[in-house]
Formats: structure tokens, C-alpha cells, sequence
């Protein structure tokens, strides 16, 4: 379990959903990798990878035939052809431990004992079925419950969250769990 934390607005998603899953899959193209994105819909985050691909930015994305020239265009589909070819899933609706540990069994279950990645954006976002009153008491659960998940099954799993405030009032500015 590799957890990456900062602050908003840093550049986690783009990091870890976009280039690392996207160097994670030019290495090794039989790894498949499932994103549960709970910030974002699949939508924006298929336009996240095509904009690193091509250069074209996620604005002119969004209205395509307004704004693309004809070999942008062709530059895009070019692309969405490349990524129907990887072994990649995004969930966006899966949006508690118990849903998103279900489908990374599932995917393990289908894939065999090929390389798996999981990269779930964000910790904030995920809930727990009776969930605690204590916030810190839930991330701790949810966190716990993906190190033995990772561990039982021996895959990577890559966690993004946001850092609270607090690290930035201490003199020693390295995170600790409590700051997730």
C-alpha cells in the first residue's frame, strides 16, 4: 500500500491516475489496473489521459468539435483506440471499502496471477458501513483494511488523499498519519 498525500490542487490525481498508471502499463502490458476515482467521473479522467497523450488540453476536450482541428480530432481518436487496448477499468461510483475491496477481488479472480495495480483517488471520499463518529477512526479502518487487502493478495495499491492544515503550523512538515 503506497500512500500518496499533499495538500489540494498538487497534482496527486494527475500523478498517480494519469502518470503512473500510464508508465505502470507502457512497462508492463499485461498489467491491469483499476482507478476508483471518487472525485472526478470517468469522463474527465478519460480526457485527463488523452490530454497527456496528445497535448491537447482538457478545455478543448470538452467541446471537441468546436474547438479541435481535423488532426487533433484524428490525434484523439487515435488515442481513445490506445487506451480500449489497455487492461484498464475506472470505477466512479464505488465509493465505499466494501465496493472497492469487491471489485479488486474480482479483477485479481478474472486477471490470474498477472501484475495488478489499484489506484484509488481519494482517501477523504471513501465511506465505511457503520461508520465510526471519530472521521480519524474511519480513515485508520479504511486504511488498515487496504495494507491487508494489499498484502493478502499481493498487489500494489496506490492511495491518494489530501493533508490536513496541520502540517503546514509544524516546525517538522513531514506528514503523519493523522494528517491524512
Amino acid at each position: 500500500l503506497v500512500t500518496i498525500g499533499a495538500r489540494p490542487g498538487v497534482g496527486k490525481t494527475a500523478f498517480a491516475t494519469i502518470n503512473l498508471v500510464e508508465q505502470a502499463i507502457q512497462r508492463n502490458k499485461e498489467m491491469a489496473v483499476d482507478i476508483f476515482t471518487l472525485e472526478m467521473n470517468k469522463k474527465e479522467l478519460v480526457n485527463r489521459f488523452v490530454s497527456l497523450k496528445t497535448g491537447i488540453s482538457t478545455n478543448a476536450l470538452r467541446r471537441p468539435n468546436q474547438v479541435l482541428l481535423e488532426n487533433e480530432k484524428e490525434a484523439v481518436k487515435q488515442t481513445l483506440d490506445e487506451l480500449r487496448d489497455y487492461n484498464l477499468k475506472v470505477f466512479d461510483t464505488a465509493s465505499t471499502i466494501q465496493s472497492i475491496k469487491g471489485h479488486i477481488k474480482a479483477r485479481i479472480f478474472d486477471h490470474g496471477n498477472k501484475p495488478y495495480m489499484a489506484v484509488i483517488d481519494y482517501l477523504g471520499l471513501i465511506r465505511i458501513s457503520g461508520g465510526h463518529k471519530d472521521r480519524r477512526l474511519e480513515i485508520e479502518a479504511i486504511t488498515r483494511e487496504l495494507k491487508i487487502l494489499a498484502n493478502e493478495l499481493n498487489i500494489v495499491i496506490v492511495l491518494l488523499s489530501q493533508l490536513s492544515r496541520g502540517v503546514e503550523y509544524r516546525q517538522d512538515k513531514t506528514p503523519i498519519l493523522s494528517d491524512l
